[in-house]
């Protein structure tokens, strides 16, 4: 009995073992269900787009099925998408589910990585357009003050050695002459091509004075005006012809009897040992001046023959050898232009600024020369004493006493009287 007993206690116990090893046998199969049918949709949650993007790809700009992305493939075909996928007859096999887990891409953080790259390198290239710019700029604004520097320093240096603008004077208008004809010869540069001549420092603006007043009051065309600004001794022979010939450019410039001639010099003028007196050229010395100087006598001679109605020569010179700048020559017999030593023809008429012992005085800033100066105002209504419209010779002559000749002696303790000649 008890034999049984035990032997049944034996199967029992075989039968659990045996209903316990099927249990475990079992337990996998239940679990792997369990986890096929959730592995069946493990893309479930992911938008379409996403499962396109990755389900996808461009070859040669026609898009096909990834075949290495097979899990969104299958995703795609189980929601019945098709991408924008054109039928090429691919075939799309399915893989294994996969129990790993799964992490959607960041595609919009690599866009927005991608813009934010794009724009930080357009604000970089902004910031070197706008530094090179501002470098461009820097530097034409340092260029523009150099030049206003040197044209600072240019202007001043024109100031206070060889001024150029006249003063302002208003001459009545008259109307245009277009047969006269006028020659301006301002000579105020002597250092430049002389060798041990002092400048005549205000001989720009003075010929500057003139011209206005040539071409305002007398009506003279700036196309007949023959204008020189240190004048060789060339170009005075070129002007005025020599002893030999008078048919210089200015002959060929005259109207015969119709042309008024007006001649204005400044500049230096120089005494000869033979009584005579010269024109100073801008590219002589005080040793040669009776062979490189113009002989006034010519130059009168010469007008003379000219076929003009009338020649008026205005002179802002001194030929006494001496001058405001300084001796011009160390020797000198004082001479002056008169009828005696240098005949005047009878149609020209001379007008001078002093007589043969007298200096030609200048403004104290060197603005003008005294005689030139005052010349203009007189002929531009101021020397009118008697309002007619007209300024004659006695009337200039009582101007230029009263003006001229005042301010030589109360500046230099000079006397300087006007010299007006009228020729024949």
């Amino acid at each position: 009995m008890k034999y049984l007993q035990n032997l049944l206690m034996i199967v029992l116990m075989s039968i659990l073992w045996m209903l316990f090893s099927v249990s475990n046998s079992w337990a996998p199969i239940t679990i792997k269900a369990k986890s096929d049918k959730a592995a069946n949709k493990p893309l479930a949650s992911i938008t379409k787009s996403t499962v396109c993007y990755n389900a996808t790809k461009t070859s040669g700009n026609i898009k096909i099925w990834n075949t290495k992305n097979n899990n969104f493939v299958g995703e795609a075909k189980r929601r019945g998408l098709d991408c924008s996928v054109k039928d090429n007859n691919q075939t799309v096999i399915a893989s294994k589910p996969e129990t790993k887990t799964y992490t959607q891409p960041k595609l919009s953080t690599s866009s927005a990585e991608l813009d934010a790259s794009k724009r930080e390198a357009e604000l970089e290239k902004l910031k070197r357009i706008n530094l090179e710019l501002k470098f461009a700029a820097l530097e034409a604004k340092q260029k523009e003050q150099q030049k206003i520097i040197s044209k600072t320093i240019i202007a001043k240096k024109s100031e206070s050695e060889f001024p150029l603008k006249s003063i302002a004077i208003n001459f009545a208008s008259t109307s245009v002459r277009r047969h006269d004809i006028a020659v301006i010869i301002g000579n105020a540069n002597y250092k430049k091509q002389g060798k041990d001549i002092s400048n005549v420092n205000p001989a720009y603006a003075d010929a500057e004075g003139i011209k206005q007043y040539f071409m305002q009051a007398l009506g003279v065309k700036e196309g007949n005006i023959i204008y020189l600004k240190d004048a060789t001794g060339s170009q005075l022979l070129g002007v005025f012809g020599n002893e030999k010939s008078y048919k210089g450019k200015l002959f060929n410039y005259i109207k015969p009897k119709k042309s008024n001639v007006y001649i204005y010099y400044a500049g230096h003028g120089a005494p000869g040992e033979e009584g005579d007196a010269y024109l100073v050229p801008t590219d002589t010395d005080s040793q040669t001046i009776e062979f490189t100087g113009y002989q006034l006598s010519t130059l009168y001679s010469n007008l003379g023959k000219l076929p003009a109605k009338s020649v008026t020569v205005i002179l802002e010179a001194c030929f006494s050898g001496g001058s405001q700048s300084g001796s011009l020559i160390s020797r000198a017999s004082p001479i002056i232009i008169t009828p005696k030593k240098t005949f005047i023809p009878a149609n020209v008429k001379v007008i001078a600024a002093g007589s043969e012992s007298q200096m030609a005085s200048w403004e104290q800033d060197s603005s003008h020369s005294l005689f030139t100066k005052y010349f203009l105002k007189a002929m531009s209504g101021e020397g009118d004493s008697n309002k007619d419209g007209k300024v004659s010779d006695a009337e200039l002559k009582e101007y230029l006493s009263d003006t001229m000749t005042y301010y030589a002696r109360r500046y230099y303790g000079r006397d300087q009287k006007v010299q007006i000649h009228n020729g024949g």
